[in-house]
């Protein structure tokens, strides 16, 4: 019952790779968890991998999926922590630990971070296996009633969890980074006749180049277009380099870049505006983060995909920056590229960046474990 002041032992946090350096908000969560509870101890239960790899289907990731099952349902078996919290990866966890959690009677709150399994669903949908997706769905809508809440990372994804947590509470936590609220944000200095762009991180099959490209195109007719692409990985690198040879832009890809390393890059290219791109089938499944990395170097956001997604909040709430959706029409594309290439309007949107950034950067490891007591405290 709420208000009920339920003692917590431990807790458990599950995720995929555990807690690591490399991994700030797992391990910033499980240190202000551990203070929020009076030096408790909060235990994290993952895989052998240490550090995130991309390609889910590779055989580490899939033997560190396998490790990880064996571990929280060895964990809940033979120890019984006051409460989990389980991140959405590796793909089925949470399900697969409030299996294991109901046996034992220990409460589980559910920090969504990638929706799966509805991204397989859908995926499984793409390939005609409907009744597949039905019942990946039907076993989702079962595990979300074994929750005592769902964490979110925006309101698209409040959207879809909502519809299934059959009145569960469904709380929005967006993600946080390690850079110091200190740090100085500038206006980017624009240059005559230049507009320079950034994407910096993955780019996956939940980003749509389509859309970019028609923007881009046009935008290059009425100057010269820089795109530099960061951290792309291979198959994201050939992706923008098909792009490029269709539209007279210039291309310059770097590797994998640190966070807090990322505004100096900016700086040192002369960007003027960040990309954050998702695809309309991605909506509420996943809920891109690169906009923090802009924010702190004082970047305006052009940001291609659907409403509702902290990138657009970032655009619609504190106009710091540019939101359209996939589907656009040539007016858009027009009003869209004559501002892009307004100084005073490109410095209009730099001039929010730091209210957007400050709004973001309110969310911590603090405020995450703020939550999670105060609902277990709650049960």
């Amino acid at each position: 019952m709420p208000g009920r002041n339920r003692d917590i032992g431990y807790i458990t946090i599950v995720f995929e790779f555990g807690a690591s350096e490399n991994d700030f908000m797992t391990t910033s969560a499980r240190d202000a968890l551990r203070t929020r509870l009076g030096g408790r101890p909060v235990r994290v239960v993952g895989g052998y991998l240490r550090t995130y790899r991309p390609g889910g289907a590779r055989l580490s990731r899939v033997l560190n999926l396998a490790w990880v099952y064996v571990r929280v349902a060895g964990h809940l078996l033979f120890q019984r922590p006051d409460a989990v919290v389980v991140r959405s990866t590796p793909p089925g966890i949470q399900t697969w630990t409030g299996f294991w959690a109901g046996i034992r009677g220990v409460p589980v709150l559910c920090w969504l971070m990638d929706y799966h399994p509805e991204i397989e669903a859908r995926a499984l949908e793409r390939r005609g296996w409907i009744a597949a997706a039905a019942l990946l769905r039907r076993i989702d809508r079962s595990a979300m009633k074994r929750f005592q809440a769902i964490v979110v990372l925006d309101q698209a994804m409040a959207r879809i969890a909502l519809s299934r947590s059959s009145g569960r509470p469904v709380l929005i936590h967006p993600t946080w980074s390690s850079r110091q609220a200190s740090a100085v944000v500038s206006v980017p200095t624009l240059k005559p006749g230049r507009r320079c762009f950034v994407y910096g991180g993955n780019l996956g099959t939940a980003h749509d180049l389509t859309p970019l490209e028609t923007l881009l195109g046009h935008a290059a007719k009425q100057g010269k277009v820089e795109l530099h692409v960061i951290g792309a990985g291979v198959s994201g690198e050939a992706r923008f380099r098909e792009m490029v040879s269709r539209i007279p832009i210039t291309l310059q890809v770097h590797p994998r870049t640190p966070f807090e390393k990322m505004p100096t890059l900016f700086e040192a290219i002369g960007a003027d505006v960040g990309i954050v791109l998702l695809s309309d089938e991605s909506a509420g499944l996943v809920s891109p983060s690169k906009f923090s990395a802009y924010l702190a170097a004082g970047l305006p956001l052009l940001y291609i995909g659907p409403a509702q997604t902290n990138s657009d909040l970032v655009c619609t709430r504190f106009i710091a920056g540019w939101s359209l959706r996939s589907g656009l029409q040539t007016e858009i594309i027009q009003k869209t590229c004559g501002e892009l290439w307004s100084d005073e309007s490109v410095r209009s949107r730099a001039r929010h960046v730091a209210e957007a950034r400050r709004y973001f950067e309110s969310f911590n490891g603090d405020t995450f474990a703020e939550m999670v007591v105060s609902m277990l405290h709650g049960i």
